[in-house]
């Protein structure tokens, strides 16, 4: 007699003395004991910790999932039962496919959980590991099933977003996998949040959903004015890294009245996205009539213009450069061209700068600045020149009529130049490639009669030049030097230079200002009538 000949009652008696194994490779034998033991697999499975719903929700086996619930499966578990399947630092991670799903998380033949989890275990339910995995039809029927909309997950999605102390929601899980028929039909059952206290448009925004982000203004409830995590949804439009996509949502936002002037922080939407260089934002919002001469107040002067030239410096600065760009005996050779990237910014940036000047922007308020100091005040001119170091920018501010000579001030100082500042700003560690582009707009600021003299007895310039050794000793001085002309410095300044520099015994530096005094001297002698014309320097 064999077993599968047995009585039911018999084999039933039979399963009390089993383990899982066990009753996998009984149900394995032939079609009898299959549909014998088979129930009793599913039902012991269920009792002891439920995986083989997100086994099945990971594989897209819908009869597995509707078996298991038969037996009395909850289709809303997301708890410790399935730590060892979502704990992505383990190698059988229910995300992703293994040959091993059934092993264990300690590899040790035990299908018995020992507790080896971290302290904060992942989690996640059938319904999220379902949209993960791209299962329409499991989606489909575990919300017919009564699958809450609104259930946390932890560590399960990839994006880069922080979700706080609420987990994410299976709805911003189909934002961040880009499942637009997914996405549609959370939404068509109710869902509208990512966390328990983060809108879903949070999400959809800065991911770049635009079906979602469609879906979710588009209800009758929306609320144009309600703020999302503390600023408006035009706001976080800056954060959306697909520019396309971003000008997009822009003018979706402002097509369901959105507003696109308020502050917040000191920021407009317009303000954000200058100060982020999220090119196709700002363009976005000018097309809608955004205001580049908005501020916050007074005590804030930061218009579009300051933020979009404020920000964008590119790339940290790093000791010894400096000789690269002005020694002429430095044995490194420049890069013939920079890199792409930085080619198209520089374009579109000018595009940008030209029509915010068009639109009425400010090149006479001073903004202030962050990088070189908390407390120095300064025109847009200042800012292309030592932020983006742009000479495009720099020739197209000072052709719509900024002053070369715009005094920067300091809230403890007097008033200094604009070289003055970039100087202070830039010493002593710069990087090769920002080196580069500030030649160019040093150059430019020289060429338009930038002063390196003194304004009102303050330091100048050339005094900082002179006194940082580095400048000398790496040929910024020298590049300095070599492109000013009696426009930029006069006779009786250079000389008070020289003469403190012989006191103090800088004579490797008085030997080359005096070399620079006897060429300017040549040439406002050879020159002195066509000088004689030029206006009186003022600030």
């Amino acid at each position: 007699m064999t077993l599968s000949t047995f009585p039911f009652e018999i084999l039933t008696l039979v399963d009390e003395f089993c383990d899982q194994p066990e009753r996998h490779a009984l149900a394995q034998v032939c079609h009898r004991l299959h549909d014998i033991f088979n129930p009793f697999l599913y039902r012991n499975h269920v009792r002891n910790n439920g995986s083989c719903m997100f086994w099945a929700a990971k594989k897209g086996t819908l009869a597995t999932m509707k078996y298991a619930v038969a037996e009395g499966a909850n289709v809303n578990d997301n708890g410790t039962a399935i730590q060892k399947y979502t704990n992505k630092t383990k190698s059988n991670n229910i995300f992703c496919d293994n040959d091993d799903d059934d092993d264990d998380d300690d590899n040790d033949n035990d299908d018995s959980d020992n507790g080896d989890l971290d302290s904060n275990p992942s989690f996640a339910s059938p319904l999220h590991i379902a949209i993960y995995n791209g299962h329409h039809d499991i989606v489909a029927w575990l919300l017919d099933q009564g699958a809450y909309i609104n259930t946390p997950s932890r560590d399960l999605c990839d994006c880069v977003l922080k979700p706080g102390p609420a987990s994410w929601f299976p709805l911003h899980m189909a934002i961040c996998r880009g499942d637009e028929t997914t996405i549609k039909l959370l939404i068509s059952r109710g869902a509208s949040l990512s966390t328990l206290t983060t809108s879903a448009l949070y999400c959809a925004i800065r991911q770049g959903s635009l079906p979602a982000v469609e879906a979710l203004i588009g209800k009758t409830a929306f609320d144009p004015h309600k703020m999302i995590r503390g600023t408006t949804a035009l706001h976080h439009a800056s954060y959306c890294g697909n520019s396309r996509i971003a000008e997009e949502i822009v003018h979706r936002l402002i097509d369901r009245q959105v507003p696109i002037h308020t502050m917040v922080c000191n920021d407009s939407p317009l303000s954000l996205a200058a100060r982020r260089r999220h090119f196709g934002v700002v363009s976005a919002l000018l097309d809608r009539g955004a205001d580049p001469r908005l501020v916050a107040d007074d005590k804030f002067p930061m218009g579009a213009i300051h933020w979009f030239l404020n920000c964008g410096y590119p790339g940290h600065r790093s000791a010894g450069a400096i000789s690269f760009l002005f020694d002429s005996e430095s044995d490194s050779e420049p890069d013939s061209e920079p890199d792409s990237k930085l080619a198209i910014d520089d374009e579109d940036r000018s595009a940008v700068v030209s029509r915010l000047i068009s639109l009425g922007a400010s090149l006479e308020r001073r903004g202030t600045l962050s990088r070189f100091d908390n407390e120095t005040y300064a025109t847009p001119l200042f800012f292309a020149a030592a932020y983006v170091m742009d000479a495009d920018c720099v020739k197209l501010l000072l052709s719509a009529g900024a002053r070369i000579n715009a005094p920067l001030y300091y809230k403890t100082k007097g008033p200094h130049t604009m070289l003055f500042g970039l100087f202070r700003g830039m010493s002593p560690d710069i990087e090769r490639k920002d080196l580069l582009r500030l030649k160019e707009a040093v150059h430019v600021m020289l060429q338009h009669g930038a002063r390196i003299d003194s304004i009102n007895g303050e330091k100048s310039a050339l005094d900082y030049l002179c006194d940082i050794s580095i400048f000398y000793r790496r040929g910024v001085l020298q590049f300095v030097a070599e492109h000013a002309s009696i426009y930029n410095v006069s006779l009786d300044h250079l000389g008070d230079v020289m003469f403190r520099c012989e006191e103090y015994g800088r004579f490797d530096v008085w030997y080359f200002l005096l070399q620079m005094y006897k060429r300017i001297s040549n040439w406002l002698h050879n020159n002195l009538e066509k000088f004689r014309e030029i206006t009186e320097w003022t600030f």
